[in-house]
């Protein structure tokens, strides 16, 4: 605890006249993927031209490094991952590599191992991937607002079904949320065991990860919206992933990444109480040195040119 405050109190008094303001990249997935509908993934490729110009340009650091501002003013950058996809490790981790580019690997520790996908894939899956010969009724709590899909709706109209789907699964319980992918999924007759286009790290890749450049971050158990959760389940799912990582590296995490960003003072609170020394959020302000170490902004990168990364650096 004595070290963390001192690296904040290293943190807040870091701002000199002419240093560049350090800044944290957050991916998600390193794959070539048919069908992106969160614009989730850049392509191996891509990743490739991103890393090597983000190296020429700043020094990248592990994360908790950038609360120890550098005396000499040089630029920094780390690159985080959220949720857990395996191509962070088979695509990513090579690139990173090559480059001695070390990174955050932030895991929703109940999905390691899963033999089921992440519950905004498998939903893209049953708009998208379906084959319909009538119209069927989504059904998410057996109440209020139905949404309908057939042979002919349009992708666009399956887009906005998606979203507005999204938006009333992110925030259910997780079993809620579990069963009303289930009966979806009967309806349009697809079958949710895990495609490996969409594989979920396993106990033993994460194990294997030990001794590389990819460090492991707490990223809750469930990947629950915690700002919308009582506080005995901020309690379980913060603690939870915390211990979860720890029984599957042997190390403690330092830090976490709040899933969908979605975070508030309690959050942050229990967080800080969990005892992790860096957090990070998905908002798009700069990374200032007076900020607090536990709320840090992120820079969401897409499957963009070297110019276009360029330009959203600060």
């Amino acid at each position: 605890m004595i070290g963390r405050a001192m690296n904040f109190a290293r943190w807040q008094v870091a701002k000199r006249v002419g240093r560049q303001l350090p800044v944290v990249l957050m991916y998600h997935r390193v794959a070539d993927l048919t069908l992106d509908h969160y614009h989730l993934a850049v392509s191996p490729a891509r990743f490739e031209q991103q890393i090597a110009a983000l190296v020429k340009v700043r020094k990248v650091v592990p994360l908790e490094q950038l609360l120890d501002a550098p005396e000499d003013g040089e630029a920094l950058a780390a690159i985080t991952f959220d949720d857990g996809y395996r191509d962070v490790v088979t695509n990513a981790l090579p690139v990173l590599e090559r480059h001695a580019c070390p990174a955050t690997l932030f895991l929703s520790t109940a999905m390691v191992g899963s033999a089921r996908e992440f519950w905004w894939d498998e939903l893209v899956r049953i708009v998208f991937e379906t084959t319909l010969t009538q119209e069927v009724e989504l059904d998410v709590l057996r109440s209020g607002r139905k949404w309908r899909i057939g042979p002919a709706t349009r992708r666009a109209d399956r887009a906005r079904v998606v979203e507005e789907l999204s938006g009333v699964l992110r925030y259910l319980p997780v079993q809620s949320r579990a069963n009303a992918i289930a009966r979806m999924a009967a309806a349009c007759g697809i079958d949710l065991a895990m495609r490996d286009s969409h594989a979920i790290v396993t106990a033993d890749e994460v194990r294997a990860l030990d001794g590389t450049l990819l460090s492991i971050g707490a990223h809750s158990q469930h990947h629950v919206s915690l700002r919308h959760c009582d506080a005995a389940t901020q309690v379980r799912e913060i603690n939870g992933s915390r211990d979860d990582c720890e029984k599957l590296t042997g190390r403690v995490p330092k830090t976490f990444a709040y899933p969908f960003g979605d975070y508030d003072p309690r959050v942050v609170e229990r967080v800080r109480e969990a005892g992790f020394a860096a957090a990070v959020t998905v908002d798009r302000r700069l990374l200032r040195p007076d900020g607090d170490p536990l709320m840090l902004p992120r820079i969401e990168v897409r499957d963009w040119s070297v110019q276009d990364l360029m330009r959203r650096l600060p």
